[in-house]
């Protein structure tokens, strides 16, 4: 009898400590609920605020030689739009003074537009988040290890920082009537290719893509002096240019 009542007495502290566990779990549960709130108007608007900031922040890193931007080009851009099709660049360029009466500093702008892009080689896995339920890689996630791009668009501007150019014509120079243009600002249009090699996530340190490029282009003053002009032919007024874009995120 006495060990009938102590097994039943054993028993029922087993009983009593799960259900004390139990409720100790319901708890907790709550208090998780209870603290993961959905955020306030005002915790949204800041992390919209964030992301427009972050926006800013230039996602690209070029380093150009020759092509109409100096001997030697480096800037900072951004891409955007559908798949990154669109890029904005600004430049800082040097012109050494074997290349011209002086040594120069050139400011460029320039807008690239990338309409089409073909994966060479094997797929690597862009992103190891991009999951599905499974724990399987999402098919969106899948890029190549080398893409191509055939033909970059590109429409730039820029200027050199010397007294000897001008925007407004110098009274010397008849008042405006003489050359009737501003030698200190040009406008270039140009065409290029260029090979990337997209960077898997595991080895990633400093870029997600390295591109080297190569770039055709003219600008307004030449291709106004080579159309009444027969003896100018297009290698004439065609200046090419080769670069390295790093793409930091």
């Amino acid at each position: 009898m006495k060990l009938k009542l102590l097994i039943f007495s054993f028993l029922a502290m087993a009983d009593a400590a799960i259900f004390a566990q139990e409720e100790e779990i319901c708890v907790l549960d709550t208090l998780v609920v209870e603290t993961v709130a959905h955020p306030t108007a005002y915790e949204q608007r800041v992390k919209h605020r964030r992301e427009r900031w972050l926006d800013l922040c230039p996602s690209l890193g070029i380093v150009q030689y020759a092509g109409d931007m100096g001997m030697v080009s480096a800037g900072f851009g951004w891409d955007y739009g559908r798949r990154e099709r669109w890029e904005t660049h600004v430049a800082v360029g040097f012109l050494p003074k074997e290349l011209g009466p002086n040594a120069d500093v050139m400011l460029t702008l320039r807008e690239n537009m990338v309409p089409w892009s073909f994966g060479l080689g094997r797929r690597t896995w862009a992103d190891p988040q991009g999951v599905g339920s499974l724990g399987n890689p999402l098919p969106w996630s899948r890029r190549a290890a080398v893409s191509f791009e055939p033909a970059v668009f590109t429409l730039f501007i820029n200027t050199i920082f010397d007294d000897e150019f001008w925007i407004h014509e110098p009274d010397k120079y008849n008042g405006g009537s003489y050359y009737r243009f501003p030698s200190k600002i040009r406008f270039h249009a140009g065409l290029g290719s260029r090979l990337s090699l997209n960077i898997p996530q595991a080895r990633r340190r400093h870029f997600d893509r390295v591109s080297f490029y190569y770039v055709l282009s003219t600008y307004d003053l030449a291709i106004i002096n080579a159309l009444p002009n027969e003896k100018i032919s297009l290698g004439d007024i065609l200046t090419l240019g080769f670069g390295v874009q790093y793409k930091f995120f």
